[in-house]
């Protein structure tokens, strides 16, 4: 193998690599609302929010309507906005909800 072949497919395997742990947790359309009540609370700063946010992900959870990914992804940035770091709880939940592809309609 030439060096100009192994340097190209060492990049691509760093890329690839990287891209692989850049992934986000799929927000099933049930669960959407709360992303969009989540952003809300923590683009507010209101802990009164955040915390009805928090119960309702609990909620969800025990009722087995959010999958164990989104439920750690939700604890994730809720604890960084309890730690009051609320601009990269912010920045996380629009990561988060940009990263969603739209499906085709049933």
């Amino acid at each position: 193998m030439s060096p100009k072949v192994r340097y190209y497919s060492a990049i691509l395997l760093l890329v690839v690599g990287l891209c692989s742990g850049c992934s986000q947790p799929k927000i099933t359309p049930s669960n959407l609302r709360l992303t969009m009540a989540l952003r809300t609370a923590v683009s507010s700063q209101n802990k009164d929010w955040l915390a009805r946010c928090r119960e309702q992900v609990e909620e969800r959870k025990t009722a087995g309507t959010l999958s164990a990914e989104e439920y750690n992804r939700f604890q994730e940035i809720i604890t960084q906005a309890d730690n009051g770091a609320w601009q990269a709880a912010e920045q996380e939940i629009v990561r988060w909800q940009k990263a969603q592809r739209p499906t085709a309609a049933p």
